[in-house]
């Protein structure tokens, strides 16, 4: 379990609440809450919340594109998606991270 604690002013430690508990990665135990009289007047505010870990599962794709001349580029992507888009067309999409880029 970890506990966070979010300091900042009441509208941009809202925000920042709302965007962790829409990350499907975290699962939100319990957090403190803030008033009306907070949200009010934008005041200075301290949320302290605890979360679990919850590591998600990467669909990883191996993409082989063959150029004209014969030869063969391979790409590994994690999250992708592959869609057929008809009359021929595939459309791929994903994450490449390149350690040397």
């Amino acid at each position: 379990m970890l506990r966070l604690r979010v300091d900042g002013k009441c509208e941009s430690v809202n925000h920042f609440m709302q965007d962790l508990k829409a990350q499907p990665q975290y699962q939100l135990l319990s957090e403190s809450r803030l008033t009306e009289e907070d949200h009010r007047n934008n005041a200075d505010v301290t949320v302290i919340c605890y979360l679990d870990d919850k590591p998600t599962q990467r669909k990883v794709c191996n993409l082989s594109l063959s150029t004209s001349s014969g030869r063969e580029v391979k790409i590994e992507m994690l999250d992708c998606q592959i869609v057929e888009m008809g009359d021929g067309v595939t459309y791929i999409r994903g994450k490449v991270f390149d350690i040397f880029g």
